[in-house]
Order: structure tokens, then sequence, then C-alpha cells
């Protein structure tokens, strides 16, 4: 990513500073109105700090071992934290949106705001989420490289195979699925005369290869394996019932989890269900649905030069699928994401402004 090169707008500017007092309501919305978001998780992680104590869990061992390098800072609180990493996180979030590209829409701007409100509540706190960000905007930095497209997804495969050393194993998932999505969507990248049908393809192809590869998972690595089937339900053991992603077919076995993979992708892609749950969950929903709908135009228009994003983007869904068991929990996973949705948005919207010209001329 050239960050020096391009020129900054005085309008962008002004206009993605209005991120920073996104950080207030944010805080004021997760502290008073939710009563201060995972107390659980964050309260533990300050209590260990000062310790020697390194738990067996790596999802919580990794991140607080980089917590302890910022040990030295004088807050005691969720709340300082919570502030203090809310304003770090802000300004590089800041710089990358404006370096990123010259000029954003209303559009972008209105997915900008919301996707930064979601990350201050829910993220921007001393978690394990904020760690997973970090990891997340090293994939970014790495796509963002001047090297071809197999390479760069390559790289974004490496840097999630080794967090699922460390930190969150079912990452190795979203590693191999990216590398798949990525040889798929080369394959039927110049079939442009039938765009619905190669999008419809490419779809069927993935899902098939990715089912292929966990039936290979039973012999090859039958432990993963076992964790990867009954992940859904072990996690939603322990979460709010009135968001959880329960498995509609019930029993376990392969074909079983095959159907209810196919099942959760539509419920995840077009989460309806919640508007029988409550008005506030409206908005999650218009988000999700608008992220799955920009997917999916990208498809119809795949190009050389967004391949290597939108890979990543399906491939990081595709884990989703498998390991989300909490409409909660997805939306801030969805959120983290940013950088690289603004990519695809960006693509999608110029790809209508250019059939529009075509059409004039």
């Amino acid at each position: 990513m050239n960050l020096n090169k391009k020129p900054i707008y005085r309008s962008t500017f002004v206009m993605l500073l209005l991120i920073f007092p996104i950080i207030i309501f944010g805080k004021l919305y997760q502290f008073k109105l939710l009563n201060g978001y995972a107390f659980g998780i964050i309260n533990r992680i300050i209590e260990w700090l000062p310790t020697e104590i390194i738990p067996t869990d790596n999802s919580y061992a990794f991140p607080l071992q980089f917590y302890r390098v910022f040990s030295f800072l004088p807050f005691d609180t969720a709340l300082e934290w919570a502030i203090f990493w809310a304003i770090v996180m802000n300004i590089i979030f800041f710089i990358i949106l404006l370096k990123k590209y010259k000029t954003y829409t209303m559009q972008e701007y209105i997915f900008i705001y919301a996707s930064m409100f979601i990350l201050d509540v829910f993220v921007f706190n001393i978690n394990k989420d904020l760690v997973q960000c970090l990891v997340l905007l090293l994939v970014f930095f790495a796509m963002n490289l001047k090297c071809s497209n197999r390479l760069k997804i390559f790289l974004a495969a490496l840097i999630l195979g080794i967090e699922s050393i460390y930190f969150r194993s079912y990452y190795i998932l979203g590693a191999a699925t990216s590398i798949m999505v990525y040889f798929i969507l080369s394959i039927f990248i110049k079939k442009d005369k039938k765009k619905k049908t190669s999008t419809i393809l490419s779809i069927i192809s993935v899902l098939i290869l990715l089912f292929l590869m966990i039936f290979a998972a039973q012999y090859i690595a039958p432990e993963a394996y076992e964790q990867l089937i009954g992940r859904r339900d072990t996690i939603a053991e322990d979460l709010d019932a009135n968001t959880v992603i329960s498995d509609w077919l019930p029993g376990d076995g392969y074909s079983n989890y095959c159907i209810n993979y196919i099942i959760n992708m539509f419920r995840i892609c077009f989460p309806l269900e919640l508007l029988l749950k409550g008005i506030k969950y409206i908005p999650f929903v218009i988000y999700q649905i608008y992220l799955a709908i920009n997917i999916i135009k990208s498809m119809r228009h795949i190009n050389k030069k967004h391949l290597a994003n939108l890979s990543f983007i399906i491939g990081y869904w595709l884990m989703m699928f498998a390991s989300e068991s909490d409409f909660g929990t997805l939306v801030r996973h969805q959120a983290i994401l940013l950088p690289f949705y603004l990519d695809m948005i960006k693509d999608n919207i110029r790809y209508k402004e250019s059939r529009k010209s075509n059409e004039k001329n």
C-alpha cells in the first residue's frame, strides 16, 4: 500500500475525523447501556496482568502475553484500558483510511462510521478480539504489498496459520479456505460471458472442496475434525440464547454437519430471524445483508486487482460459517475486516459507475 504517494483531500480528512467522536458514543454505549460489555473476559485479563499466571488455553495465554508488554502503563480499570485502546486503534484506522483512498462516497462513509462504532463498543478493549484485530491488520498490510496475488494470499494464509498455533486454533481453516477460494476464483476469472453461471459454479466448487477437505480431516487430523464438528454446540452452551446460532438439524456426524453448514451459511448471510427477536437487531441485520450482497456482487465481476482481497474475505466467511455460534460475536468479527471490505465495496462502486458510463456511450 503506497501510504505516502496519494494526495490527501481536505473533505476526506474532515469526514474521517468524525470517527473520533464515535469513541465517546461507543464507550458510553458499552459502559452505560451494556453495563460494560464482556466484563468477565476483560477483568480476568486485568487481574492476571501483574501476576505470572500463564493460562493453558492459548486463546487467553497469547493475548495476556501481548498485554503484559503494556503493563507499565498506569491503568487499573476496564474503562481506562478501553479508552486507551480506542484512541490508539482509531488513530491507526484513521491513518489507514486516509491514505488508502483519496475520496469516499457517502455510502462508504456510513459503512465506516457503523463499523467504527461496532469496533469501539466490542473490540477496542483489553480483550481477545483486539489482538485478533491487530493480527488481521498484519494480513491487510501483507495483502497490500507490491507483489503477485498468489504471494499475497499465501502470506495471508501464513499469518493465519501461525495464529492458529499460538492463538485461535480454528483459524487454520481460514488459512486453508482462503487459498482454496483463490485458486477456484482464478479459474473462473476468465469466464466473463456468463457471469451468473460462473458465480454459481464457483460457489458450488468452493463448497464441494470444503466438504471434501473436512471429510479428509476425519482421517488426517481426527482431533481437529472432532473439535470443528462439535465447536458450535460447545460454545453455544455459554452464549445468549436470544442470539445463539444453534444447528437446526439435530445429531452428530459428517452428513448432518454439511447440511447444517449450508443452512447456517444462509442464516449468517441473511439473518432475518433476528427481526423476530426485537427491533434492536435491525441495524445488525442491515449491516450483515449489506456485506453479503457486496460479496455476491464482487463475485460477478472478479478482476485480478482485487482477486486476493476477495478470496481472503470469502475464505474468512467460510471459516465463520463453521465456527461462529452467536450473532453478537459474528458482528464484531465482521467489523474487524473493515479495510478489506472497503476495497471490495470501492471496487463494486467503480464497476457500477463504469457500466453506467458504457451504457451512455
